[in-house]
């Protein structure tokens, strides 16, 4: 499932702004619909070998949920089903895989270990004290460091710019954001060794990655 065109994304992000109930209740509507794709999709091949894929956009739904959990429109109930299914998901696929994998840096550690932190973030600190939710962002938190200590110098991840542009660089960002939250730390400057890259510096790759037309270049991608 591909969280781009969710139903429940705009709504979301309009009861955050206004307070107004009525997107509340669309919003969760969304929400439960998106959950119940994933939970029938469980066995899949797209879930089994491509977790990374719909990691970050699992990531996406926590933060939704987030966003409506304190509406009247969200009963207990609701929240609790919501937040189990994630949970759920998260240990299943983004943890299990991304526990299996070497330390490295790629754009597929990189959203499974954004999901993991960001999901057991709301679940075991800011809206509870779950300790799976705590153990994810553990595990989330701990590959962080990774992604810029072994990057190559300079932040690009080889991968094409496709890859670089719409998921390193957006996962990064939000990643980012995230730790500083969680952490209180400036960490958008620091630089990670022996790389010596830092989240500002994979930023500042995107930007120059980007021509005088405004077209990135093609998207090649390297074997393996």
């Amino acid at each position: 499932p591909n969280t781009t065109g969710s139903p429940a994304y705009a709504p979301a992000f309009c009861y955050l702004a206004t307070g107004k109930e009525a997107y509340a209740e669309q919003a969760l509507a969304g929400l439960q619909a998106e959950m119940e794709r994933y939970l029938a999709g469980d066995l899949s091949l797209d879930l089994q070998f491509h977790t990374w894929c719909n990691a970050a956009p699992m990531a996406r739904l926590a933060a939704m949920l987030d966003w409506i959990a304190d509406s009247e429109a969200v009963s207990g109930q609701d929240y609790e089903a919501i937040k189990e299914a994630i949970l759920d998901y998260t240990f299943k696929h983004p943890f299990n895989i991304a526990k299996s994998r070497m330390r490295t840096f790629d754009n597929q550690i990189a959203s499974m270990s954004l999901c993991c932190t960001l999901v057991g973030y709301l679940f075991g600190v800011k809206r509870g004290h779950d300790l799976r939710a705590q153990r994810l962002m553990s595990a989330g938190m701990m590959r962080f460091p990774d992604l810029f200590a072994l990057s190559p110098p300079g932040g690009y991840s080889y991968e094409g710019s496709t890859y670089f542009c719409q998921i390193v660089a957006p996962v990064v960002s939000w990643y980012c954001a995230l730790m500083e939250e969680i952490t209180f730390e400036d960490v958008f400057r620091q630089s990670f060794p022996p790389s010596s890259t830092s989240p500002e510096t994979i930023l500042r790759t995107y930007l120059k990655i980007i021509g005088p037309s405004g077209l990135m270049h093609p998207g090649i991608i390297t074997a393996g």
